[in-house]
């Protein structure tokens, strides 16, 4: 409301009007909201002159600064608790009394009290004219910057004051505090235009499916397990252990690479190629982990204790423990009544069919005629064959034929 008040009186200014008895009675707020400066009964139209910079004594007035409407009056008029102290005498006046007026006017409303004590007008015009400025309450809290420009207003010399009231505004609504806060929002704002923007440019890359799948494969042979073979193979006293330690190290690290990338190639295939079925997946993982297991006891099997006999021998152990096994068949049962299926499907590999041949007379020597093409087995091509898998079906003849 103040500096919407302030806002008036300064287009009175601009205008040559001299209020000289601006106070809060004189402010009112209309029906729109709007604030109105109101009682320019002893107002007064003066010509407008350019004060010179009272920080420069002596110095010229600057035509290009904003002029000040000064008048000459003849006696005091006004009212004694917010008249300017040189208000109080006749001569000439210009704006900066209404500056004074309007710096009581606004402490009054921030601190509860007028600036200057007196229960009379002579009392109080003495305190003004000797600055003598009653420190603030301490139930009100109202910031030092804020107190800073009222005290300059109320100068009791026209000098030390604002050169126009519009100056005095601008100090009042300067808050240290709104531009700090201001700063750190458009810095906030900033950064987190810098961060869509980074986000937009760079895509965080998708997670590959198969990451970590040959982790434990890598597992089996680890500095510790090279250290504790190579212990081992030292403490058997044979010529040249270095290079044999050696060559069986790269053997062993060669083989568990090996092994992880056989768990990775699998992974691809069900869950980047799909190319397989998760069942077949879950069987060549069975597999890699059953050649796993054999590696991983081997490992300790060499670095548990010295064995000359079992060092000449690691390279052959470490291709037999290593090579591909044929798991164990899964028992099936076969009956009349399921014409020839298994009556449990133990996985998902491909399996031939039973053919459908005549049965041959008795004592007549059964025909042995090609196997059709859809029941041989699987080309090489094949995502099947192309899985790894550890068993294999083995080609059909009519004697095999179960009864």
């Amino acid at each position: 409301m103040f500096a919407a008040a302030g806002a008036r009186l300064c287009a009175a200014h601009a205008a040559g009007i001299v209020h000289r008895d601006f106070k809060p009675g004189n402010v009112m707020i209309a029906r729109d909201g709007r604030v109105r400066v109101l009682d320019f009964g002893v107002a007064r139209v003066g010509a407008m002159v350019v004060a010179p910079d009272p920080a420069t004594p002596g110095s010229e007035p600057d035509p290009d600064a904003d002029a000040s409407p000064r008048i000459l009056a003849s006696r005091a008029m006004g009212t004694p608790s917010y008249m300017a102290p040189e208000q109080r005498r006749p001569g000439v006046h210009d704006a900066r009394v209404d500056q004074y007026a309007f710096a009581v006017a606004l402490y009054e409303a921030l601190y509860g009290e007028r600036p200057f004590a007196g229960d009379h007008a002579d009392e109080i015009a003495d305190n003004a004219l000797a600055y003598r400025v009653r420190p603030p309450p301490r139930e009100r809290d109202v910031p030092a910057w804020l107190r800073r420009p009222l005290l300059r207003a109320l100068q009791p010399e026209p000098g030390d004051r604002f050169p126009a009231l519009q100056a005095l505004l601008v100090e009042v609504a300067r808050d240290p505090a709104l531009r700090r806060r201001r700063v750190a929002l458009g810095a906030v704002v900033v950064g987190l235009g810098a961060l869509a923007l980074v986000g937009l440019t760079r895509r965080a890359a998708p997670v590959p499916p198969c990451r970590g799948v040959d982790a434990p494969a890598l597992e089996l042979w680890t500095d510790a397990a090279r250290a504790r073979v190579a212990t081992a193979f030292r403490a058997t006293g044979r010529p040249a252990v270095d290079g044999w330690t050696a060559r069986v190290a790269d053997e062993l690290q060669r083989r568990a690479r090996a092994l992880g990338a056989s768990r990775v190639a699998a992974c691809e295939a069900s869950s980047v190629r799909h190319e397989q079925s998760p069942a077949l997946l879950d069987r060549r993982m069975t597999c890699l982990d059953r050649r796993g297991a054999e590696l991983a006891a081997l490992v300790a099997r060499l670095g548990a204790a010295p064995d000359a006999a079992l060092m000449d021998r690691a390279l052959d152990a470490v291709a037999r423990a290593c090579r591909r096994s044929t798991p164990a068949p899964t028992p099936r049962r076969w009956c009349r009544r399921c014409r020839g299926r298994p009556t449990r499907r133990a996985s998902a590999i491909w399996r031939p069919p039973r053919p459908r041949w005549p049965r041959p007379a008795p004592g007549a020597t059964p025909p042995t005629p090609a196997t059709p093409a859809r029941w041989r087995a699987p080309a090489s091509s094949s995502p099947n064959a192309r899985a790894g898998a550890c068993w294999s079906p083995r080609p059909w003849s009519p004697t095999s034929m179960p009864r």
